[in-house]
């Protein structure tokens, strides 16, 4: 009687994965699940809703593949359906059924895939654009500091140089010495 539960899930539980169930009682008071109402010789109807998932047959690998980058983007039907096929290995769906859900997502999902995985190319596109917006802005920053920082050091050398000389300098060479210096100053210590 188990063999036989066991083979109906398997068999059913591609569209059970995320349609609604049915609980019904079978002979001798064990219950099965069904995606169609119970029979009126089995028993009356125990609940309805999803099958729990301590119910599902776990037959396949017990890791998941992780989901597609552009599922967040999907309608939510199409979600589900895509849920349901990358799933079904480790509830051990067999491959009748997770063919089954393929041509189901195929046929009804084809043109809002498309959409889903463009939208998500655009926002990858977005967010490398920003990447690199980014380091240039750094590139461009390292480069201003490394220019300034050459000025700052050729100004040094001007300065260094006027002083050892001052003595022997007229006055509008001093003026010019002190007003690089002042200069200097004001971009290189400044900050």
């Amino acid at each position: 009687m188990k063999s036989a539960v066991i083979g109906f899930l398997l068999a059913g539980f591609g569209t059970l994965a995320f349609a609604q169930a049915y609980r019904c009682g079978g002979s001798g008071g064990s219950p099965y699940y069904s995606d169609r109402p119970c029979a009126a010789a089995s028993a009356q109807i125990r609940s309805y809703g999803p099958v729990p998932a301590s119910q599902y047959f776990h037959a396949g690998s017990s890791s998941l593949p992780k989901a597609p980058e552009h599922l967040k983007y999907l309608r939510s039907e199409c979600a589900s359906i895509n849920d349901a096929i990358r799933t079904a290995p480790s509830r051990g769906i067999g491959h009748g059924v997770i063919s089954d859900l393929h041509d189901e997502y195929n046929r009804k999902c084809a043109e809002d895939d498309q959409r889903a995985r463009s939208l998500l190319a655009q926002e990858q596109s977005r967010q490398s654009q920003a990447r690199s917006q980014v380091q240039d802005q750094a590139t461009r920053q390292l480069a201003q500091a490394r220019a300034q920082s050459q000025q700052c050091d050729a100004m040094r050398d001007v300065i260094t140089l006027k002083r050892r000389r001052e003595a022997a300098l007229n006055p509008t060479e001093v003026a010019a010495l002190r007003s690089l210096e002042a200069a200097f100053n004001q971009r290189c210590l400044a900050g």
